[in-house]
Parts: structure tokens; C-alpha cells; sequence
């Protein structure tokens, strides 16, 4: 992990609480609540709640994590076989949302609902703040990986 102080005009390594020879490398990242989270294979969480200085090990899910979204005071994070987690208490503890055949790539939060992308063209929402997932009407069946939401 590195960080940047400056407007990304220089960038210093920072502690992610993993070890240097770790396969766990990370995939996505999303800022909420004074509070950054990562994800990334084998399930990997870690967190910083001192802008990014320094890194806890949160938890590991159960599969590879590829993408994190915060929203409505929710952490939401996405990854293979459609493995959803979240976390309502700033991601220091995870619980299983959902699982589904497709991997999910990309998530992210607006309009109060979350939205989740992945392979085959996948497009899965939830309206209860990730509580529960349904399949949304998709046009396409290539990959899709990544989703962003603009008010």
C-alpha cells in the first residue's frame, strides 16, 4: 500500500499488515467514515482508521475479493463466485451477504441502493443496504468490471 499527502505528487510506502513474501495481494479500496478499507485474494480485509499511515488485518473472507464500495454507513465488498460481505460497524467485522455462480468485479453505492458487476455480464442490486441481492435486466453477456455512480 502507499499513500499520498501531497495531491499524488509523491507517494510513501505504508504498513499494510501483511507479510513482504504475502500472496494476498489486494484489489480494491474505498474510503468511508474516517475509515479506508482494501480487499483482495483469499478473502484478505485489512483497514486504516489513521489515513492510511498503518494497516490492521479486519478479517479474510471466504474468496478472492475484488472490489469495495462504502455507502449508507456500509461497507460492501464483492469477489469470485459472487461472494458479497459487508460490514455495518466501520469493517471490523464482515458477514456473508450472498453467493451466486458469477464473479462479481466492481461495486459501488448511489442513489441508496447498491449495485454489483461481474462476469457474463452480471448485474446484481440491493435496495437494503446489501442485506439481499437480486439480478437486475442486463442488455449484454461479456464482463463487466467496474460500476461508479454520479449524482
Amino acid at each position: 500500500i502507499v499513500r499520498s499527502t501531497n495531491n499524488g505528487s509523491n507517494w510513501n510506502n505504508a504498513n499494510s499488515g501483511l507479510p513482504a513474501s504475502s500472496s494476498n495481494n489486494l484489489n480494491g479500496v474505498t474510503f468511508g467514515n474516517n475509515t479506508f478499507v482494501a480487499v483482495g485474494l483469499s478473502g484478505k480485509i485489512v483497514r486504516s482508521t489513521d489515513n492510511g499511515s498503518s494497516w490492521d488485518n479486519a478479517t479474510n473472507s471466504s474468496s478472492h475479493l475484488n472490489g469495495v464500495t462504502f455507502g449508507n454507513n456500509t461497507f460492501v465488498a464483492v469477489g469470485q463466485s459472487g461472494n458479497i460481505v459487508r460490514s455495518t460497524d466501520n469493517g471490523s467485522t464482515w458477514n456473508n451477504a450472498t453467493n451466486s455462480s458469477s464473479n462479481l468485479n466492481g461495486v459501488t453505492f448511489g442513489n441508496h441502493d447498491f449495485v454489483a458487476v461481474g462476469s457474463s455480464g452480471v448485474i446484481r442490486r440491493s435496495t437494503d443496504n446489501g442485506s439481499s441481492w437480486n439480478n437486475a435486466t442486463d442488455p449484454i453477456t461479456t464482463n463487466i468490471n467496474g460500476v461508479t455512480f454520479s449524482e
